[in-house]
């Protein structure tokens, strides 16, 4: 649905309209050797800590590398499980010998809203790779 939202035929809608689930790839990308995918359970204290560290050691918020992140353990937590949230939106990067947690992506279910629409929606929280890689 979209809606005139001033006199001058602009148009207030989605820029792309949302994937059919069936579209998506349902397997994983490949990885390079020597990487797995992994799940990541955000409420199991060892892997909150795991990503927790990957993030301070490597997550920086800007450009100069000078605002590095540094939220609490229990603030990481109650951003990544909402009312909501799905256990499989958080992934991890593994090495395949050691097991140590490389990256991860974490996701949340939001809403946005456009004028009188509104809209169901993916936020992507975190993203880091170790460095050296």
């Amino acid at each position: 649905m979209k809606e005139t939202f001033n006199d001058d035929e602009d148009v207030v809608g989605p820029i792309e309209m949302n994937e059919n689930v069936g579209d998506v790839k349902p397997e994983p990308y490949n990885m390079p050797a020597g990487f797995v995918w992994c799940s990541l359970d955000v409420k199991d204290p060892v892997q909150l800590q795991e990503i927790y560290k990957l993030l301070t050691e490597n997550y920086v918020e800007d450009d100069d590398a000078q605002f590095r992140f540094d939220y609490s353990v229990e603030f990481l937590q109650w951003a990544l499980t909402p009312p909501g949230y799905y256990v499989d939106w958080h992934v991890g990067v593994r090495t395949e010998k050691t097991g140590k947690l490389m990256g991860c992506i974490t996701g949340i279910p939001g809403t946005s809203f456009t004028h009188s629409l509104t809209h169901s929606s993916t936020h992507l929280l975190t993203h880091s790779l170790t460095s050296g890689y």
